[in-house]
């Protein structure tokens, strides 16, 4: 329940600023604030937390990037525990979205709805390592852009592909910007065929060959996601729309049309590997949108227009909430309970997980929050960093 208050909350300051167009920088930090407080002490939250603190423990042995491994072996070195990690990490997330928020965005509230149901809720809650790369493109990459210091960008993208390979997509933004929009409409139409003539095993071969586990990972299931695909066109016609037929002001911002042509990438990716991993590979792509759409929205000249289309988003934003936390719920085995129930646990009533119906299952041990206890165990004694701890 706690989820869809603070959702609530967005959506009602947000039309309270759309409404004003007033800034209220006071009432955004302070909801700022609470969702960094919420993802900085949140415990066993999403759908990939535990792995990430079973293999912060046991040493992932070259599962994920060198730029993860290499900051998670400095906080083991210094005895952290993977609590004050994550805390780090998410503090890392929300200071580089609020850079990216408070520097672009008209509606800074607004634009925190809109990173809540996914950006926030799935990729900084549960997608640690991507949730990085992200957080560095939205915060940092896309300002060297719009000024032009490509050197910087690339020294950036090479820091967020040592934490998530998919993040090699980032290298080709300074020259996909450089084309007309014109060429988009081609590129699109390739994007299509593409598309269609992927489905063979010969692009599964392909994926694990460049992506290793994760692109076994990402083509394991090639069904086409039919209202994950009508979602992306959609949100896309929409901002196709207000793009071209408003807001003829806000047309003459140059990070603005930046911001567009980069969405408009990440939508021609989506489609090309929509039955693949298009929306993890082109994810940084989309979440422009978090400032983009809401500029948008808020040089709509026309009043009724405007509140025809925040109702849209309202409605889509919520159903986007459902949708995840439903997620959250089958895939960390709550049992079943409605996403009113989903609860909030933090690192402060992490005994709470227990009452998971499938955590015990998930994790193997009766006292599944005691991990040193499940490190302890007979067979397990081969763990590097049980025995740095013994030393």
């Amino acid at each position: 329940m706690w989820y869809l208050v603070v959702f609530l909350c967005l959506l009602f300051a947000s039309i309270y600023q759309l409404r004003t167009k007033k800034e209220f920088n006071k009432l955004y930090y302070a909801l700022w604030l609470l969702l960094t407080v919420m993802l900085c002490f949140r415990y066993a939250q999403g759908t990939d937390y535990l792995t990430y603190e079973f293999r912060y423990y046991q040493g992932d042995h070259g599962m994920f990037e060198r730029g993860y491994q290499l900051l998670a072996q400095i906080f083991r070195l210094a005895h952290m525990d993977f609590s004050i990690f994550v805390m780090c990490i998410g503090l890392i997330n929300m200071v580089c979205l609020n850079r990216f928020i408070k520097r672009y965005s008209s509606c800074t509230i607004l634009s925190l709805l809109i990173a809540y149901p996914t950006l926030y809720l799935t990729y900084f809650f549960s997608a640690l390592r991507q949730g990085i790369a992200i957080s560095l493109f939205l915060g940092l990459m896309l300002e060297c852009l719009e000024k032009k210091k490509y050197i910087f960008y690339y020294l950036l993208a090479f820091v967020a592909i040592s934490f998530h390979k998919t993040s090699a997509i980032f290298l080709v933004v300074p020259i996909g910007i450089k084309f007309k929009e014109k060429s988009y409409y081609y590129i699109l139409a390739l994007a299509g065929i593409f598309a269609a003539a992927s489905r063979g095993p010969w692009f599964q071969k392909l994926c694990i060959f460049l992506f290793g586990k994760q692109g076994a990972a990402y083509t394991k299931h090639t069904s086409f996601f039919i209202w994950g695909t009508l979602e992306r066109c959609v949100l896309f016609a929409l901002i196709y729309f207000l793009y071209h037929v408003t807001n003829s002001k806000e047309k003459e911002n140059n990070f603005q049309d930046l911001l567009y042509k980069v969405y408009f990438m990440g939508f021609i990716g989506n489609i090309a590997f929509s039955q693949y991993f298009g929306s993890r590979l082109f994810g940084g792509f989309k979440f422009v949108e978090v400032v983009l759409l809401a500029n948008l929205i808020i040089n709509i000249g026309f009043r009724l227009l405007k509140q025809g289309v925040m109702m849209f988003m309202s409605a889509y934003l919520a159903l986007m909430v459902f949708k995840n936390i439903t997620t959250y719920i089958d895939q960390g085995r709550y049992g079943d309970i409605s996403p009113f129930e989903y609860p909030y646990i933090s690192i402060l009533n992490k005994e709470r997980s227990l009452e998971r119906a499938g955590y015990r299952e998930q994790v193997g041990v009766e006292q599944a929050f005691n991990l040193e206890v499940y490190w302890a165990l007979p067979g397990r004694e081969w763990d590097w960093f049980i025995r740095y701890e013994n030393d």
